[in-house]
């Protein structure tokens, strides 16, 4: 890989916030991306994200991206987080946990307007372990595929160099950087492939890395080709709010398109993840079993069915959903935490904003849109799901009745409330997207920030 081939030209114009942890990938990354600002026509900043989760050794590492930094003139954002305490808070794995941090803090620099892209310095050796461990898992080609260079505005400009590059780079100029000692620690999945697996694999096949990288880049490219073809067994039927009620898949026996085709109906519904090759053989099933015919139908995660008519598939939130019985909607694919900024949910986007205006070119972009408005403050804890039993919401203006009961008398259909995105803090709703918001966040005298939020049927 030679290091001319990255381009940076098509930013011009833009500014780079490089995620820098100090560690040898990020210092090099932050680096080269200094050395290239002024040729390419970028402007250069960097953000650190301290954890909280190695004590001592992690406030040295701030402390070294701050000097870094200064020595160098690239101004510098820092969020810290105590992330041990977070994932006990939210019951989620410290690793989701410092994820999380991360992306909301890149989130923030971008709505803040401090920055039009976040760099992070995954390189091609990562690219391979992602690879590697997801094809010993069973993935598809989806899976395969790994990471993209660029997506919602997070690029990966080291994504086609080496980890050798890297340190050759960093020799070749003299640069400090910081270790993280638990990436020596073989006690983790993704670490054992790191320090075990690949090095072994390069002793046997030298340059293996690379070659599982650019595996994933061709794999990537087959797999959205076959995900464009499989659009044509697609159809959907919409609710009177803009959602999606049901979605169709046309059977076709070429099972890469029929299987794409049903991973895009469920994602449509809310599964982003924990759908596995089984689920998809049991759709397929509905077709070619023996004693497979019309009406027949299987349960789905985060509570789909899926009910063969003829030859295609209905994909449906089950009666459970219908009826306010969601429990079984309550896996963490279908939650998802109130934050600024555009999400898909239950085939609708949603915007949340602090802009009036933002929120106003939203709705008239999208055929005029119901504009709720909400104290941030008292939405803060808030979590955006599908409806579930025993939900009960503080109407606006006073009266406290269970949701069913209101939406029954706002005369909406259930299979349409079904489909209605909700704010909620436990089992008390804030926000109806698109219909209502509760007494409880209403906006005050008192109100410190007020929170824009808008809904309309998905692309």
């Amino acid at each position: 890989m030679s290091w001319k081939n990255i381009d940076f030209r098509k930013y011009k114009g833009k500014c780079i916030c490089v995620a820098c942890s100090g560690g040898a990938d990020s210092v090099c990354l932050l680096h080269y991306m200094k050395e290239r600002k002024e040729a390419d026509g970028f402007t250069l900043c960097a953000v650190h994200c301290e954890h909280g989760i190695r004590g001592e050794n992690s406030r040295a590492d701030a402390k070294f991206v701050a000097d870094f930094c200064k020595k160098n003139r690239i101004p510098l954002f820092n969020f810290s987080e105590n992330c041990p305490d977070l994932a006990a808070k939210e019951k989620i794995s410290l690793e989701t946990a410092a994820r999380e941090f991360r992306r909301q803090s890149f989130a923030a620099l971008l709505k803040d307007g401090k920055a039009d892209l976040i760099a992070t310095a995954h390189h091609a050796d990562d690219e391979a372990e992602t690879v590697l461990f997801h094809l010993l898992r069973g993935a598809s080609l989806t899976g395969a595929g790994g990471m993209k260079e660029e997506i919602d505005r997070i690029i990966r400009p080291l994504l086609n160099v080496t980890k050798a590059e890297i340190l050759d780079y960093i020799r070749e100029h003299r640069l400090t950087y910081r270790t993280d000692e638990t990436n020596f620690e073989a006690d983790v999945s993704r670490n054992k492939l790191r320090l075990e697996a690949l090095p072994l694999l390069e002793t046997i096949v030298p340059g293996s890395a690379e070659n599982l990288a650019r595996f994933s880049r061709t794999a990537r490219k087959d797999d959205e080709f076959l995900y464009r073809l499989s659009e044509k067994l697609l159809t959907s039927e919409k609710d009177p709010q803009g959602g999606v009620r049901r979605i169709f898949v046309q059977y076709s026996e070429e099972e890469p398109l029929f299987f794409r085709a049903c991973v895009t109906a469920m994602k449509a519904l809310g599964v982003t993840k924990d759908y596995t090759y089984a689920h998809l053989s049991a759709l397929r099933s509905l077709f070619t079993s023996a004693g497979a015919q019309t009406g027949k139908e299987i349960s789905l995660p985060c509570g789909i069915r899926a009910k063969r008519r003829y030859d295609r598939l209905a994909f449906y939130l089950s009666e459970a959903n219908k009826n306010g019985d969601a429990e079984s909607a309550k896996s963490a694919q279908n939650v998802e935490k109130f934050r600024l900024g555009e999400t898909d949910f239950l085939g609708k986007k949603i915007l949340i904003t602090e802009d009036k205006a933002e929120a106003e070119n939203f709705s008239e972009k999208h055929g005029g849109a119901k504009i709720l408005y909400a104290d941030e403050e008292k939405t803060s804890r808030c979590v955006l799901r599908a409806r579930r039993a025993r939900d009960m919401i503080e109407k606006f203006g006073g009266g406290r009745k269970t949701l069913k009961k209101y939406l029954t008398d706002k005369k909406i259909p259930a299979e349409e409330s079904a489909m209605l995105p909700l704010f909620c803090e436990g089992n008390d709703v804030k926000i109806i997207c698109g219909t209502e918001i509760s007494e409880n966040v209403k906006v005050t005298e008192n109100t410190k920030k007020i929170v824009y939020v808008v809904s309309c049927a998905a692309d």
